[in-house]
């Protein structure tokens, strides 16, 4: 891929956002495949170089506020539609509003939902294999007041079961970490999915 067909790709990729941030977006990247070009890379290695021009679109998705993509949405609504919205779309959107302001509600109830039972998991998680962190460090005190008091049956009982819970939560621990990473992964995807498709269309 050459510099002009990663530009373009670019710049359709990002036709949701602002025109400002577009340009300003398209310069950067465009002075950077110079610069490598300057340090004796051809077109393709210095574009290649950059990387993955989808894995750049979503990256700066990511980043972008939702609010800032939708006001670019409605000021591109607005420029379609420099007459206003005709009567006839008026009468539609009041007549069909008891229809679709449930189905809306309920989608976005739905999304609402799912990334609170996500989130409750992670936080669950954590509460259980703290829990089992704490009660393993508990054991390990109780069985010394065992041997405190000659109590040595009570002593290797409460040390099996303190290492038991104790060699659990450190397990848990990768557990959590991987699980937290798996939801964190889950909401950008869902927000960068929202926003593709308040997006819509490509610039052509």
């Amino acid at each position: 891929m050459n510099k002009e067909q990663f530009l373009n790709e670019l710049k359709k990729g990002l036709s949701g956002i602002p025109k400002e941030d577009l340009d300003e977006r398209v310069n950067f990247y465009s002075e950077m495949i110079d610069d490598r070009i300057e340090e004796g890379m051809s077109e393709e290695e210095a574009v290649s170089a950059i990387g993955d021009v989808k894995t750049i679109v979503s990256q700066i998705m990511a980043e972008t506020p939702i609010t800032t993509i939708v006001k670019e949405r409605v000021n591109k609504e607005k420029e379609k539609k420099k007459g206003g919205i005709s009567v006839a779309t008026l009468i539609i959107i009041v007549l069909t509003f008891p229809l679709w302001l449930p189905i809306v509600a309920t989608i976005f109830g739905l999304a609402i939902a799912l990334f609170a039972v996500v989130w409750s998991l992670v936080v669950a998680f954590y509460a259980v294999t703290i829990g089992l962190i704490v009660a393993g460090a508990a054991s390990i005190v109780w069985v010394l007041g065992m041997l405190f008091y000659g109590n040595l049956a009570g002593a290797g009982l409460g040390l099996g079961a303190g290492l038991f819970c104790l060699g659990l939560g450190v397990l848990m621990v990768y557990g959590c970490v991987a699980f937290t990473k798996g939801a964190i992964l889950l909401t950008v995807k869902a927000l960068v999915g929202i926003k593709k498709a308040l997006v819509g269309k490509e610039r052509e």
